[in-house]
């Protein structure tokens, strides 16, 4: 009986390997790249901020130093405002001293006129011998009841206090523009007067008042008083007032 040989093949064993360290060696990799990109990332950042911060350090300097600016402006326009109210002001008390020492300036020359008058009467009263010299005094104009009426008043006087009795006719009359011309009106001219007329006759003085109607459209200019004497050796007398109603 012949033996029977029996070839055994040999097997080939192959290891495998654990798949579980492999998975961790990748982790591990990809962990350590982070960290290098997060670090090159954290020192690219923190470069770029330090321009960051500079320029915000100077925007915020420029902010103060554009409000400190603001402020001073600010305090400047205040005070040229203040200075200006100052010069107004100062303005205006020159004009008004101004206005007063016209309006004083003007009743100089006026009773430096009156003076005149007077002095240029009197002279004449001694070339002519003793007289009687008249001057009207207290002058006055007064609003009405409607807007053309109009008041006067003003006392005729006598100026040389040994003179008898004063006596004579009062005329008055008014001037001014009407229609674009130069035009005169007595008293009894003017329908609503009263009086329509006046007469004097005083030893010291005499107070005249009355009540005018202006005519329709009439710009008055001027009052003027004549008085026209009546007793012997007392001078005539004519004298004019500028219009100044006094409310």
């Amino acid at each position: 009986m012949q033996r029977k040989w029996q070839v055994i093949s040999p097997k080939v064993i192959v290891e495998k390997k654990d798949g579980f360290g492999r998975r961790l060696f990748i982790v591990f990799i990809i962990f350590v790249a982070l960290i290098c990109l997060f670090i090159v990332g954290y020192s690219t950042g923190r470069h770029e901020l330090v321009p960051l911060r500079h320029a915000n350090l100077d925007f915020r300097q420029q902010v103060l130093a554009l409000t400190e600016e603001i402020k001073d402006l600010v305090d400047r326009n205040a005070n040229l405002e203040r200075e200006i109210s100052a010069l107004k002001l100062n303005r205006q008390i020159d004009l008004d001293a101004l206005r007063v020492a016209q309006e004083d300036h003007k009743q100089l020359q006026e009773a430096n006129l009156q003076l005149e008058k007077d002095l240029s009467a009197l002279k004449r009263l001694v070339r002519k011998g003793r007289g009687g010299y008249l001057k009207i005094q207290n002058f006055s104009l007064n609003q009405g009841e409607s807007p053309n009426s109009v008041s006067y008043n003003f006392t005729i006087t006598q100026m040389i206090k040994e003179f008898s009795e004063s006596a004579g006719d009062v005329i008055i009359k008014i001037s001014g523009i009407k229609d674009d011309k130069h035009v005169t009106f007595k008293l009894d001219e003017l329908s609503g007067s009263n009086p329509l007329s006046h007469k004097m006759r005083f030893k010291h003085f005499q107070n005249v008042n009355g009540s005018l109607r202006l005519p329709e459209g009439m710009v008055p200019e001027a009052l003027e008083v004549e008085i026209i004497p009546s007793t012997k050796s007392l001078m005539p007398l004519i004298e004019k007032f500028n219009w100044h109603i006094v409310n």
